[in-house]
């Protein structure tokens, strides 16, 4: 969902889109999405940051390590796909606050 996500973003005008992954490359992907991003990585739609870490989410900016490095990116918007469960707890630690919808426990 993150790829698709980062493509759907990538064709919006005037919209940059990174990607950060924690693998090396991505992993459990249709192959109609894999073609479909990495064509986007290569016409420079899409900045993909495999092998990267979030280590805090600022109002404007995103810390990342990536490369043995701590890196800054700076951003307008931040989407979190983080697969079946989402990491709550770790998400409160870096300031984020996580809402309940209506219904839910």
């Amino acid at each position: 969902s993150a790829v698709e996500a980062a493509l759907a973003l990538s064709a919006q005008p005037g919209t940059e889109v990174t990607i950060s992954y924690r693998r090396a490359m991505f992993s459990r992907i249709k192959e109609k999405n894999q073609a479909r991003i990495e064509q986007a990585i290569r016409d420079g739609a899409v900045r993909a940051l495999y092998k990267s870490n979030v280590l805090a989410i600022k109002p404007e900016s995103v810390l990342l390590e990536w490369q043995g490095r701590e890196q800054t990116l700076a951003n307008d918007c931040v989407f979190i796909f983080a697969g079946g469960e989402l990491p709550t707890k770790f998400l409160q630690k870096l300031g984020i606050q996580i809402e309940k919808k209506y219904g839910e426990r």
